[in-house]
């Protein structure tokens, strides 16, 4: 894998960057010799790992505050990265929020603001992107699912349904774009710890129900109604 970022190097722009998967996925892709380009509201973490990051002139590393759910914002931004890199290889689409509220209590205020994020942020960087890589009919668009798209996860609500959306949205996008040459996929990781829950893992009362759920899960009769 490495050798063959080495021998072709991509730009890469990745929403959601400055935290968890995202900042991993820009470290590591970076690191193997890529250009990359990443969006999240989080200018504190933005900045964080712009620090960390060993540019050339050869080789920048692009950051932008963008807020998905805004189209104009999303505009501005991927205009700024065809101007600094000429072309988006690879969209990573990964911006997420993930409240937990039972749906009794659900806020619709907070509803709103995760299907925003989580998945009209992913259409709103996957139109946008998809119009610039149609002109090089070339490119290839990651959506980042999860396994609450597929399974009923307690506490999950709006999670759970931007995700499954999700899904639904990158075959959409698949069928759609193939005749571009732009290949589109989801990937749909299960729980990882990052720094929004890792005190939680640190309890052992919750590293037990999260070995509970985790077995329901596996057996999937669990989830039918």
């Amino acid at each position: 894998m490495e050798e063959k970022f080495n021998e072709d190097k991509k730009v890469f722009l990745i929403t959601g960057g400055a935290n968890g998967i995202g900042r991993a996925l820009a470290f590591k892709l970076f690191n193997l010799g890529n250009l990359v380009a990443v969006f999240d509201i989080d200018e504190r973490g933005l900045r964080d790992i712009k620090r960390q990051i060993t540019e050339t002139p050869e080789r920048p590393f692009f950051i932008r505050k963008v807020d998905v759910s805004k189209k104009k914002q999303v505009d501005v931004g991927v205009k700024e990265v065809m101007k600094k890199f000429g072309r988006i290889d690879v969209l990573i689409n990964n911006a997420a929020i993930v409240p937990y509220h039972k749906f009794l209590d659900y806020p619709e205020d907070l509803w709103d603001r995760t299907i925003n994020t989580n998945l009209k942020g992913y259409f709103l960087c996957g139109q946008r992107v998809a119009r610039e890589m149609i002109k090089i009919r070339k490119g290839k668009i990651i959506n980042i699912s999860s396994i609450s798209g597929e399974f009923a996860i307690e506490g999950q609500c709006a999670y759970a349904c931007s995700k499954g959306g999700i899904n639904m949205l990158t075959k959409i996008m698949a069928l759609e774009l193939a005749k571009y040459n732009i290949c589109v996929n989801a990937i749909a990781p299960g729980t990882i710890v990052v720094e929004r829950n890792r005190k939680k893992f640190k309890s052992q009362r919750y590293l037990k129900e999260f070995s509970k759920r985790a077995v329901r899960l596996y057996h999937r009769s669990d989830n039918i109604c």
